[in-house]
Formats: structure tokens, C-alpha cells, sequence
């Protein structure tokens, strides 16, 4: 065999190796390819997941937000219709024809001889005379009275008395109010 034969061989088995290799890259270049695209695909629908866990999260939470917020706000109306009806309450019980009399009786409950009734201004002026007790000077209450003696004090005021008693009908009133 001559060298230009040989040349040729040579040339021939490098174009057929040549080709080998570019077949087996081809092949390896699509089987990359091919998982690229696999990968590519799943990333894409655990993202799509994800975001569609996370946007339903916050849909929650933002219902969730607004029925707390819808709730505070039933609760505050409620609350101030409750704080109404004291209010209404308190000044029926200023305007009753009884109310001196009211006066008289937790005066002979409460007070013992030695202390000093403490009244309102409008009270001190208007039923001060008629109680017949010893008066201290007026307190800045909207009516009943607050009792001073040497052993306690005896806050019997009418703001006081509705406090306490609302609170300890707060859950019937409501009750009967929003049922």
C-alpha cells in the first residue's frame, strides 16, 4: 500500500470516527435536551403549585382578616348600643320622681351617723335640704352619692353602680339584645 492509499485510509477511518462521534453527541445532545426540558417541566409545575398554595394562603388570611374585622366591628356596634341603653338608663333614673327617695334609702343602708354624703352639684342643690344629713362638698358625679367616713369610703355613685351591675349582666343583656 502506498502512502497516498494509507493518507486516504487514514482520512477515511478519521471522517468515519468523525462521524461516530458527531452521531454519539448528537444522540447525547438530545437525551440533555430531553432532560432539560423534563426538569424544565417539573420546576414549572412545583412553581405553579407553590404559587397556587401560596395565593390561596392569602386568600385565606385576607378572609379570614375581614371576618375578624366584620366581627370587631359587630362587636363595637353592639357595645356602644349596650353603653346607649346605660346612658338611657342612668337618666331615666336621674328624671324618676323617685330617685330622691333612692337617695334617702342608700343613705340609711350605707352611711352610719358620723359620716359626710357626698352628692353631686345638681343633687347638693336639689335634694341636699331634704336629706337631712351631713353634706361634704359636692363630687363630680353624675348622681347617687359617695359616703365618707372615718372607717371607709362608700362609692355609691350612679355611674359605679350601672358599671358593676353591667358587668355582671353584661352576658344576659347581650343575650337579650342581639339573639
Amino acid at each position: 500500500m502506498g502512502t497516498k492509499e494509507l493518507l486516504d485510509k487514514i482520512l477515511s477511518d478519521a471522517r468515519e470516527r468523525v462521524q461516530a462521534i458527531e452521531a454519539e453527541t448528537a444522540g447525547q445532545v438530545k437525551a440533555i435536551e430531553g432532560r432539560g426540558q423534563e426538569i424544565e417541566a417539573k420546576l414549572k409545575a412545583e412553581n405553579e403549585v407553590r404559587i397556587r398554595n401560596r395565593v390561596d394562603a392569602i386568600l385565606e388570611n385576607a378572609r379570614s382578616r375581614g371576618q375578624l374585622e366584620a366581627q370587631k366591628i359587630i362587636l363595637s356596634a353592639k357595645w356602644r348600643l349596650i353603653t346607649k341603653v346605660a346612658k338611657q338608663v342612668k337618666q331615666s333614673i336621674l328624671k324618676s320622681p323617685e330617685y330622691g327617695k333612692i337617695l334617702k334609702l342608700l343613705i340609711q343602708k350605707y352611711a352610719d351617723s358620723n359620716a359626710k354624703i357626698h352628692l353631686s352639684p345638681a343633687d347638693t342643690e336639689n335634694f341636699g335640704p331634704q336629706l337631712k344629713v351631713r353634706l361634704g362638698e359636692p363630687v363630680p358625679i353624675s348622681g347617687g352619692l359617695i359616703i365618707r367616713s372615718l372607717k371607709e369610703d362608700v362609692d355609691l355613685s350612679l355611674d359605679s353602680i350601672l358599671n358593676q351591675v353591667l358587668e355582671e349582666t353584661i352576658t344576659q343583656l347581650a343575650t337579650m339584645l342581639f339573639d
